[in-house]
């Protein structure tokens, strides 16, 4: 198993919980088709098979990940073999990453490259960061932005989430219970806003 750097784990217990997800997603069959929804706690949190129970599905969510992270371990979707590929990551970057929001971006684009190169074919679906507490909402627009530029200049759709969720320059309270993670209600949106590509051949 490839590991990154212990600096680059938000917290101690997430390193543990990074390992337990790894070698559980090294020990799955194949997905050889279906759709794999790929991030951090936001993508974990959720059980996507029960949101779209007519979707074969896997949930590559790790709580805590980070773009590094994500590079680490993006091996292992490859070798699953989605059909799509619903991506989110970076929302613990934005936080905790000795790394610049080009650094950020440009690990996105690498993870969205070796799924490109390892499942010729994969349809991928790339998502801007919700938004966050106001001291980090600069720092996310820039993120969102440079997503988008690297989604588009690859010809893939760009999923605009925070536009959904801002209220006055942070995450809706009303769709919190924390300022950066969602409620049912707000995983409801996220779902009728990605519903399409999912559906949709």
């Amino acid at each position: 198993m490839v590991m990154p750097a212990l600096s680059d784990f938000p917290h101690p217990w997430d390193i543990t919980t990074y390992v337990l997800r790894v070698t559980q997603f090294g020990v799955m069959p194949p997905l050889n088709g279906g759709v794999a929804f790929v991030g951090d706690s936001l993508t974990d949190s959720m059980r996507w098979n029960e949101m779209f129970p007519n979707i074969r599905s896997r949930n590559f969510g790790i709580s805590g990940d980070t773009t590094v992270g994500l590079k680490a371990r993006i091996n292992q979707v490859v070798i699953a073999k989605p059909a799509k590929v619903i991506l989110l990551i970076g929302t613990n970057d934005v936080e905790f990453s000795r790394y610049s929001v080009t650094e950020i971006v440009a690990n996105i684009d690498d993870c969205i490259a070796t799924l490109q190169k390892g499942v010729p074919g994969v349809k991928i679906v790339v998502e801007g960061l919700l938004p966050r507490q106001p001291q980090y909402d600069e720092k996310v627009r820039t993120v969102n932005t440079l997503i988008k530029a690297a989604a588009e200049k690859r010809g893939l759709p760009y999923v605009d989430l925070y536009s959904h969720f801002v209220v006055n320059g942070r995450l809706d309270p009303s769709l919190t219970p924390d300022d950066i993670h969602i409620s049912g209600q707000g995983y409801l949106i996220w779902r009728d806003l990605i519903r399409p590509y999912i559906e949709n051949n």
